[in-house]
């Protein structure tokens, strides 16, 4: 297995972004206080999707092992 690691933070301030849900191909864990998820994942390539509320979707490629940030932007109202 490898380590496929998700910071997710915001675009604007660079802040992590707690108890957000970030999928990878179908596994789906919450991002810590640091907006961290991680996930132990056959090496390969996968597609990563963040959908929080207050913040725009975001959908990144990745490559496990590996580490990746996701900034998200603010949706302004």
């Amino acid at each position: 297995m490898a380590r496929l690691i998700i910071r997710v933070v915001d675009k604007d301030s660079g802040s992590p972004i707690a108890f957000v849900g970030v999928a990878v191909d179908g596994l789906v864990q919450l991002t810590d206080k640091h907006g961290v998820a991680e996930f132990d994942v056959p090496p390969g390539e996968y597609t990563v999707r963040c959908k929080p509320p207050f913040y725009e979707p975001a959908t990144m490629r990745v490559r496990a092992p590996g580490e990746y940030v996701i900034e998200l932007r603010p949706v302004r109202l």
